[in-house]
């Protein structure tokens, strides 16, 4: 895994290189505390870094990020779990 943003509570994402037998190599997974802490599951959220980039880019177009109030150099999601 190569994480490239975070943390969310000490949550990530990262590139993931080496997947099991039902993923595919580069796709984008979610993981950090959520599944060692709590025992959450791990999730896919895009097949490819090119798919998380659109997956973000919807997000700017639907207005589902918003600065940081109290971190203006931050971007946070608007609506969390």
């Amino acid at each position: 895994w190569i994480p490239f943003a975070g943390p969310d509570e000490q949550n990530y994402f990262a590139v993931d290189l080496d997947p099991g037998a039902a993923g595919t190599r580069g796709q984008v997974i979610s993981f950090g505390a959520d599944q060692f802490v709590y025992g959450s599951k791990r999730y896919v959220v895009a097949e490819s870094f090119a798919g998380f980039l659109g997956f973000v880019a919807g997000l700017f177009a639907t207005g589902g990020v918003e600065l940081a109030d109290d971190w203006s150099d931050y971007l946070q999601l608007t609506r969390r779990r």
